[in-house]
């Protein structure tokens, strides 16, 4: 038996030797032709990989070679009556015929609609990140070509499953345009979504994106009459965190601040920060450990990657993560958030009972960040104001405060003692009631210690910056005096 197979093994491959041997003998200029542009072509991509993303003129031309050359081994190829490849490219000429014959008008729109796309494609290459208005309603048009001839082309072959589905996108489609021109024909900007790579030492590898180190700059915002809501200067120490400025250096106690714009001081100078009025009224040194548009999750990916305790002189003192509402979106990177600057930021999730960090949103969700980028682009999407999640739900809850569980860990290991505090500081976000007694449970069932804020002030001009939402130093005043009182 086994010497049957053997032989039989050995027949085909000769047959398969013989055959090579054949069109090798018949066919040899056109198969030289074949490999030397299949070789110029790899050779062009190798030496492109190793050097500047801009590709050279002479590299360009060893690139244009090889497909030259294996473009006319394949057309001489085609034309030797005794090949394989002459018989393929026979049929198929056959089939093109007949489909033309039958479905000129459909294939017509769908070629329109290819060039047109293509033509898109090839404007895109060379605008800026902002997509002019005209560019889409091309993409539109050519969307509908292709679509109208494709419909043309299965209802005339009677697939009605296949016409009905069509219909249903075509419609889908118009909607969509209705819904562009609604929104007054808006540009749309072309972004990126990848990870940036950084050197080891570079904080913004495991935050997404961090603040410069050891630099102090000035920020001014204007309203839309031109006018000033603030102008606060901003100094950040030789890690990058936002320098508080020492009231009394005999303090022997610290304060830590986690959180966002609320806990950095965003629109105020360094001596109008929560953690700087927190310090004049504890005696407690503060260090603000804060940045712009931060989450829960970059908290615990601070307190997981670097020894803060190495940076604090002081014994003893606590720490406090300022809590706002939004942080629950940021932390799950829901599509807006996602899309606006937070797809590089760290990405936990739950796997069973136990929190698993997987890179960042854009290459640990894959499939789910994808949908964002795509969606976030609709007309319909933007003109309903759709967003994902629809809404939150315990799942959510139990994520943000697993986060805030792990990140009290990581405190009490770097620091050697449990005053880990969660502040639930007032917001301009819209919430129910119901939510936050709800997300407030989860921080009880995991032990967590909070103080809650949330009705200390309502958020109004008066406590903000001059219509920029977030607070004033008198409110962070207000706030700091609450916060001692409730946790001294």
């Amino acid at each position: 038996m086994g010497t049957e197979i053997c032989n039989g093994l050995m027949g085909v491959g000769n047959k398969i030797k013989l055959s090579l041997s054949e069109n090798w003998r018949l066919y040899k200029k056109e198969f030289l032709l074949i490999f030397i542009g299949l070789v110029l072509y790899q050779t062009a991509e190798i030496i492109w990989r190793s050097i500047d993303p801009e590709w050279p003129i002479w590299l360009r031309s060893i690139k244009y070679s090889g497909y030259i050359s294996f473009f006319i081994g394949v057309v001489w190829l085609s034309r030797q009556e005794s090949s394989y490849l002459y018989r393929i490219m026979t049929a198929v000429k056959l089939w093109l015929l007949t489909a033309w014959k039958k479905h000129k008008v459909g294939i017509i729109n769908f070629v329109f609609g290819w060039v047109l796309f293509y033509a898109t494609v090839i404007i895109l290459r060379d605008v800026d990140p902002i997509l002019p208005y005209w560019v889409s309603l091309m993409k539109y048009f050519a969307y509908f070509a292709w679509m109208l001839g494709l419909l043309i082309i299965v209802a005339k072959r009677k697939w009605y499953i296949a016409s009905n589905v069509i219909v249903v996108i075509i419609l889908v489609w118009l909607v969509e345009v209705v819904c562009f021109c609604l929104l007054g024909f808006p540009d749309q900007q072309l972004k990126v979504y990848k990870t940036w790579e950084f050197g080891e030492e570079n904080r913004a590898g495991y935050l997404g994106y961090s603040a410069l180190k050891d630099t102090t700059y000035t920020e001014h915002s204007l309203n839309g009459n031109g006018d000033t809501l603030f102008s606060a200067t901003y100094t950040l120490d030789e890690v990058g965190y936002r320098v508080t400025p020492e009231i009394d250096s005999t303090n022997d106690t610290y304060s830590l601040f986690f959180g966002c714009s609320i806990a950095l001081g965003y629109g105020l100078n360094n001596d109008q920060t929560l953690a700087y009025h927190f310090q004049n009224e504890s005696k407690s040194k503060g260090y603000n450990y804060a940045w712009n548009g931060y989450g829960t999750n970059h908290m615990l990916a601070i307190l997981q990657n670097e020894e803060l305790n190495k940076n604090v002189k002081e014994k003893e003192g606590s720490g406090y993560y300022i809590f706002f509402w939004d942080h629950i979106f940021r932390s799950v990177c829901s599509m807006k958030y996602y899309t606006q600057w937070l797809y590089t930021s760290p990405y936990y999730y739950m796997d069973g009972e136990h929190l698993v960090r997987d890179r960042s949103f854009v290459d640990g969700r894959y499939w789910q960040s994808t949908f964002y980028e795509f969606f976030s682009q609709s007309a319909i999407k933007n003109y309903f104001e759709i967003e994902h999640p629809w809404k939150l739900n315990e799942s959510h809850y139990d994520l943000v405060t697993e986060m805030i569980f792990e990140s009290k860990r990581e405190y009490k290991k770097q620091f050697g003692n449990d005053n880990f505090v969660v502040v639930i500081y007032p917001t301009y976000k819209v919430y129910e009631k119901r939510q936050m007694k709800e997300f407030l449970g989860y921080l009880r069932k995991k032990k967590i210690r909070y103080v809650d804020l949330s009705e200390t002030i309502k958020y109004s001009g008066k406590y903000s910056l001059n219509g920029d939402p977030h607070p004033s130093s008198e409110t962070n005043a207000l706030l700091a005096k609450k916060l001692f009182e409730r946790t001294k």
